[in-house]
């Protein structure tokens, strides 16, 4: 191999006087778990006119960096390969950010799996909406309370599911969390189902999460007082 200066700076090694090398030059600073696939590579390269593969280097003082390479075979008029021409860029920064972003998104799922396992096994029902009042969320204890299973909720419209309820305080109140994004606490009693609840709302940009409790029996307690 004929190199450029840059090549060697990319894998961290000394530029001989004539920048020529072989394959067992760079073999050796390839990372352990890479190399096996990039000797495989390396014949693949002697099939394919045009060839792309990325590994990781282990540099001598520890740092690993990402490399991306793309080759192009070159055959004489018998069509006999007679040599490569190609390029490296160092992708590192490309591969950590995306490292770092799936990071996240293991980080944020396992946090949403947790919030779920909470929000399931809460005494309260819970359900959240999205600014456009349609179900984002109904909990297990939200099912019991309202006697309504999620899947005949979920992504409809609260205000169209329940157009009962329009005319009590539930939607005014959610009206008012929304509007002045500020939390709302209340009692209200719903005919349909002859139940009492208690109430917390509370808003957000993506919406409105609400809390409630049947209050029915405290209800009954206070009227017989």
């Amino acid at each position: 191999y004929t190199c450029s200066n840059e090549m060697y700076q990319i894998y961290g090694m000394p530029i001989p006087p004539d920048n020529k090398t072989t394959i067992d030059g760079f073999l050796p600073l390839v990372h352990p778990e890479d190399r096996a696939f990039v000797q495989q590579d390396y014949l693949h390269m002697c099939t394919n006119p045009h060839f792309q593969y990325e590994h990781r280097i282990l540099k001598k003082n520890g740092e690993v960096a990402y490399l991306i390479h793309y080759s192009e075979l070159v055959r004489n008029s018998a069509g006999e390969p007679i040599t490569f021409l190609g390029a490296t860029r160092n992708i590192t920064a490309t591969r950590q950010h995306e490292l770092q972003l799936k990071a996240s998104e293991q980080r944020l799922q396992q946090y949403t799996k947790q919030l779920s396992d909470i929000l399931e096994s809460i005494g309260d029902g819970f359900f959240a909406v999205d600014n456009n009042w349609n179900v984002t969320y109904w909990n297990k204890k939200a099912e019991e309370v309202l006697r309504r299973p999620r899947t005949e909720v979920l992504g409809k419209n609260l205000w169209e599911v329940y157009s009962e309820a329009v005319p009590l305080k539930f939607h005014s109140a959610y009206m008012q969390a929304a509007t002045d994004k500020k939390a709302v606490q209340f009692e209200e009693y719903f005919a349909p189902l002859q139940i009492w609840v208690e109430v917390d709302a509370y808003p957000s940009g993506e919406g409105l999460s609400v809390f409630f409790k049947d209050i029915t029996g405290r209800k009954e307690q206070e009227a017989n007082l």
